[in-house]
Formats: C-alpha cells, sequence, structure tokens
C-alpha cells in the first residue's frame, strides 16, 4: 500500500497537484507512531513547527524521546498549539504584535 502511494504521490507531484506535508508541534509525540523500526514510513515532508515559531522543512535529526519529557509530549499534542503555529508562521502579524 505504501508503496502505492508514494507512486500515487509523485505521479500527481509531476503534474503540480499535489503537495503532502506532515506537520508537527514541537515535541508531541503522536505523529511520531508508529515508529519507523516497526517498518512504518510517513507520507510527506516533516514540517516541525517549533517554540520559537520556527517552521523547519525535512529537519536532520529530531531528538531522542525521553519518559522524563512524556508530560510534554502530551501537553504539545493540543490542536491549539498547531493553529497557533501555522498561524503566526503563515499570516502576517500587524507591525508591533508578537505572534503567538
Amino acid at each position: 500500500f505504501r508503496a502505492w502511494v508514494e507512486a500515487e504521490v509523485q505521479n500527481l507531484r509531476a503534474l503540480g497537484r499535489c503537495v503532502i506535508a506532515r506537520f508537527v508541534h514541537d515535541h508531541d509525540g503522536v505523529p511520531m507512531l508508529p515508529p519507523r523500526r516497526l517498518g512504518y514510513k510517513h507520507v510527506g515532508e516533516l514540517c516541525l513547527l517549533t517554540e520559537a515559531g520556527d517552521v523547519l522543512v525535512n529537519p536532520k535529526q529530531l531528538e531522542k524521546s525521553t519518559a522524563e519529557r512524556m508530560g510534554e509530549y502530551v501537553e504539545d499534542h493540543n490542536p491549539l498549539f498547531y493553529l497557533n503555529l501555522v498561524a503566526s508562521a503563515l499570516l502576517p502579524q500587524p507591525d508591533g504584535l508578537a505572534s503567538p
């Protein structure tokens, strides 16, 4: 199935009709499941939304997860964080106002 999806995406990209991006908020652990070591491969380019408001496309290395950070992984899964970070990255901010 994965090979079929990748082939279809490539065909549509060649026609300029498909863009797939996978947005992940900072330390959100949910979009990283299931792990690659189980044979799973995510479709699309990873767009990492950082706490600083940056969007990193296909970052080379993500930090390893640790049990101590579990609360942050759950907190960063909040959809409101995603909405605020995408809005601040894509929408122009009025002069004098800081991004959320």
